[in-house]
């Protein structure tokens, strides 16, 4: 396998100005400085991407570190600093109270992704801006937690249904003030096998999330999530993983032996050889070579290498489920095209998979 071939086939990395702004956010000397003079100067502060914009509170820090005048910040980036400032501590407290509830009631939980990084890896909550709070739960608590959800004024946002997660590894859950929750049985998509998930249960770590005790997972998982969610074509523009990268492996030590082994037990094992070798080669120059050597030897199927290359590219979304269906299609009783159109219903949040077809032509028509 040809790694470099591979990332030339990638179609979400960042492009010429994301990297620009992300060397401006995450580098701590003067290469820092000149990366942000250049991108200011090619740039419309005001109109970036949304990936982009949400690394403008990490610049303004980091610029603010390296002794930058306040005044030469454009006044966006200090706005957008309090917004998520403001946001996220309106989001934890109400996650907190949550959280509370559920310790009340003995249910464990897992913190996942951009929560637990922004208390643990980042400086300030502001620096890791984030829509939604990621919680995972243990199969037998599903019932229990949906019903504390719900006192607290949370409901699904698509109908969860019988076979719901046999089919998807999280479900969103918001309430009136559009706050959001996802709640997770699986840590992704890619493995939904509820025994395959004790791993990271017996690996998380204590945290303190808002004055409440909880778990979070063990550095090295946060790693491979980060990974795995991030590196996919999103109309968001998925850079942030590479921030969340940096900052774990900056703060930590990996277990990298443990990298290899779940990537390869969850058949991920070219995303993660393809995405640290680009890591490496652009960001973060620590990543050990003879870890990319021994994810190389890993891969033993071409579907891996296949799925990754065309879940990076902006294509058809129906595409991409049908790379996610065949992740999942032996959770199914059902034998194709049965089991498919049950996956299409849960994923579109039907209740009648006759309007299958209607969906897909409002919802992909362009």
């Amino acid at each position: 396998m040809n790694v470099e071939e591979l990332i030339s086939k990638v179609e979400c990395w960042p492009n010429e100005n994301q990297t620009l702004l992300l060397k401006s956010a995450l580098d701590k000397d003067k290469s820092a400085i000149e990366a942000w003079e250049e991108w200011s100067s090619k740039v419309d502060f005001e109109n970036t991407d949304n990936g982009s914009y949400r690394l403008y509170p990490l610049v303004y820090r980091n610029l603010t570190d390296l002794n930058i005048e306040s005044n030469q910040i454009p006044e966006i980036f200090k706005r957008v600093y309090r917004h998520y400032w403001s946001f996220s501590n309106r989001l934890f407290l109400k996650t907190s109270l949550i959280i509370e509830m559920l310790n009340q009631s003995e249910i464990p939980i897992l913190l996942l992704k951009g929560a637990p990084l922004a208390i643990n890896y980042y400086d300030n909550i502001a620096g890791r801006p984030l829509s939604d709070v990621d919680i995972m739960i243990k199969p037998k608590d599903l019932v229990n937690t949906i019903a504390i959800f719900k006192k607290n004024g949370f409901h699904p946002i698509t109908p969860i249904q019988k076979n719901t997660f046999k089919w998807r590894h999280a479900v969103g859950f918001e309430n009136n003030d559009g706050l959001e929750i996802d709640l997770h049985l699986s840590l992704f998509l890619e493995n939904l096998n509820e025994k395959d998930q004790e791993v990271y249960w017996e690996h998380s770590e204590a945290m303190v999330f808002f004055g409440k005790k909880t778990q979070t997972l063990c550095p090295t998982d946060h790693l491979l999530h980060t990974i795995v969610h991030g590196v996919v074509h999103n109309d968001s523009v998925p850079i942030r993983w590479i921030a969340d990268a940096k900052m774990i492996l900056e703060k930590n030590s990996i277990d990298w032996d443990r990298i290899v082994r779940l990537s390869a037990k969850n058949k991920v094992s070219v995303k993660i050889l393809v995405s640290l070798k680009y890591l490496k080669l652009h960001f973060i120059n620590e990543i050990p070579e003879e870890v990319i050597n021994d994810l190389q030897e890993s891969v033993t199927n071409s579907f891996e290498e296949n799925e990754f290359i065309e879940k990076t590219k902006k294509l058809n979304r129906i595409k991409t489920h049908w790379f996610n269906y065949l992740r999942v299609k032996n959770n199914s009783r059902y034998t194709f095209p049965f089991s498919f159109i049950s996956y299409l219903k849960v994923n579109f949040g039907l209740s009648n998979a006759l309007n299958i077809p209607f969906y897909i032509l409002k919802k992909y028509k362009n």
